[in-house]
This record gives structure tokens, sequence and C-alpha cells, in this order.
């Protein structure tokens, strides 16, 4: 297993997948280092990505818009992999109302 942690973003990997664990809120101060880290991500050939939200404790719009952003890129990617876990009651309703509860596994 390989782990990488930038502030309250960190990297797992366990096989061929790869999860992004975030912790705190994910909010407009996560924008640069997200997007750097998944341009690294997909740069180097990672197709199967699981955003675990255990340690999350709350999902501003933006880092809705970052996890759909993620999963639309992967989307086209043959063969690809997005999921979301572990999130609490209040975000789960969160992605439940925008529609985005089928990529809670």
């Amino acid at each position: 297993m390989f782990t990488k942690t930038i502030g309250h973003l960190s990297t797992r990997v366990e096989g061929n997948i790869t999860y992004i664990v975030l912790s705190g809120d994910f909010d407009s101060s996560l924008n640069e280092p997200f997007d750097n880290l998944v341009l690294e991500l997909t740069d180097d050939g990672v197709k199967d990505i699981v955003v675990d939200l255990k340690l999350c404790t709350f999902l501003y719009s933006v880092g809705v818009g970052k996890i759909v952003a993620l999963y639309k890129k992967l989307e086209k990617v043959e063969d690809s992999s997005f999921s979301v876990i572990n999130p609490d009651d209040r975000i789960k309703k969160l992605l439940h109302l925008v529609n985005l509860d089928f990529l809670i596994k």
C-alpha cells in the first residue's frame, strides 16, 4: 500500500484502486490541491478512484463540483471506475438532493 498526504487530502493505493481521502471541510481551499492531485493521478494512468469521505466534516458546493468533474473525467476513460464511500448522513443527504447518490458505494 502506498500513501501520500497533502494538507487535507491523502491518497492510498490498494491494488489497482486509488483512494482519495478527504479530511475536514471540502471547500474552496482544496480547489487547487484537489485539481493537482487529480491531474497527477490521471496523468499517471490511474483509472479506478474511490473518494473516501469518512473524515470529511462538510461538503461545500465547490466540493460537489470537484467530485462531479472527477466522475465525468473518469467516465470518458475506458474500463475506469469511480465511487464515493463513507459519507456521513448530512453529506449523503446532500448527494441525494443533487442526484449524485448513485456514486455512493
